[in-house]
């Protein structure tokens, strides 16, 4: 692919092809990007099928979404982009061995255990599938105040927005995740009082 890679003549040149659609800029970005993002992944996840994973849906959404993304520097965007894939995954293992444990600790009686275990995790993969129907940094502040438990003073500090910019992106969340979970919530009750 040296030919596509030396018809664009610095990444500027190359992320305008990109935007305007053409498949041949998204090849040479992805082959050009796609060993370092792999590495940045790997390093924090050390597992080869979740980094390869976490790096072909970035590029997937990438191309996607290639019409709404206002990328001012590629490579900078896909550092960030998988680095924050990498946290949205490190949170939901977090989640989902917060859920085991508890299940651990307190099992569930009768003969519904079964039922309840796999609505128990049901649950856990229905919010990481709401959570990837967020923009990038509204899952990021959700993550933050709702799974880590920091306040908004501190989301603000920290992402250097203002704690009403912090307070917009938890509501808008919020409906999203409502809105995402109000079709199953009344099942999973039943599962769960059942």
């Amino acid at each position: 692919m040296k030919v596509l890679s030396s018809s664009y003549a610095n990444d500027n040149e190359l992320l305008e092809a990109f935007q305007r659609g053409e498949k041949d800029a998204f090849i040479v970005i992805y082959e050009r990007f796609w060993n370092r993002i792999f590495l940045i992944a790997y390093k924090s996840t050390r597992n080869k099928e979740v980094s390869e994973d976490l790096v072909q849906n970035l590029f997937l959404k990438l191309w996607d979404k290639r019409d709404l993304l206002h990328i001012k520097q590629i490579e900078a965007y896909l550092h960030s982009s998988i680095r924050n894939s990498v946290i949205d995954y490190i949170h939901s293992q977090v989640v989902r061995n917060k859920y085991l444990d508890y299940l651990k600790v307190s099992p569930p009686t009768g003969e519904n255990n079964t039922d309840r275990m796999m609505a128990v995790s049901d649950l856990s993969k229905l919010i990481e599938e709401g959570l990837t129907q967020l923009p990038e940094k509204s899952r990021s502040i959700f993550r933050m105040n709702r799974l880590d438990h920091s306040p908004v003073e501190e989301i603000a500090q920290k992402l250097k927005i203002s704690e009403k910019a912090v307070q917009y992106h938890l509501t808008k969340s919020l409906k999203v995740m409502r809105l995402y979970l109000k079709s199953i919530i009344f099942s999973l009750l039943f599962i769960f009082l059942g």
